[in-house]
């Protein structure tokens, strides 16, 4: 890899003296999470909307409307993870499905479809934060090979009515190019 830099000053009397220079090869990376509760319908395969960015290095993550997804910056090895919380019907659901997409050619709520499937969680993990009920359904995938312009998108499909918990620390998606 190779970069180009040009250093310039306004002033062009005197000496220009630097003590350390450093140039840092920064991966793409990104940590986003929902700003608002997203209500989900039983059995209904939805994408999942994140529009709070905590880090977006590489500019790869876009919100637009009610859809969410990440672009893929540059070739690489790439690993995700994802956790999700809900607040629970009045009965705990049986289960939630998490999906990692990539390159969909509809992502209309209910009927998702095309694509590759990069990574499936169905772990459901029963939660007590600050005496209320929550569950949570993660997903953590090991390196994958994705080529730039590769679209990702984040899915959940519950067995139950649910809305997945807003606060950044409970529901977050987050990737990184890690070679």
């Amino acid at each position: 890899r190779w970069c180009n830099f040009k250093i310039t000053r306004t002033n062009s009397h005197g000496d220009l003296w630097f003590n350390d220079f450093k140039l840092v090869n920064v991966q793409p990376a990104f940590r986003v999470s929902p700003s608002a509760a997203q209500a989900v319908a039983k059995d209904t395969e939805e994408v999942l909307v994140f529009a709070t960015e905590t880090t977006d290095r590489g500019s790869g993550f876009t919100t637009s409307g009610s859809l969410s997804y990440y672009t893929v910056p540059e070739d690489g090895l790439y690993e995700f993870n994802s956790t999700i919380s809900c607040v629970p019907p009045s009965s705990a659901p049986s289960s939630q499905i998490l999906r990692l997409y990539k390159n969909l050619s509809s992502t209309t709520t209910g009927s998702i479809s095309g694509g590759t499937l990069l990574a499936v969680s169905v772990i459901n993990q029963r939660a007590n934060i600050s005496s209320v009920l929550y569950y949570q359904t993660s997903l953590m995938t090991g390196p994958i090979e994705l080529e730039k312009g590769d679209v990702l998108f984040l899915t959940l499909e519950p067995e139950e009515n649910i809305d997945t918990k807003n606060a950044t620390a409970f529901s977050y998606w987050a990737g990184s190019r890690i070679d």
